[in-house]
């Protein structure tokens, strides 16, 4: 995290989750996109 500034950090106390989240939520979309997108 450090030399990123997020502005997300001052109103998420864990970024990591966040960023998790979001990591599993592409993941997801990955899987259901077709592999031409």
């Amino acid at each position: 995290m450090e030399g990123v500034p997020l502005p997300q950090l001052d109103l998420d106390p864990r970024p990591a989750s966040a960023a998790a989240v979001a990591t599993a939520a592409l993941h997801a979309v990955s899987a259901m996109a077709p592999p031409a997108l």
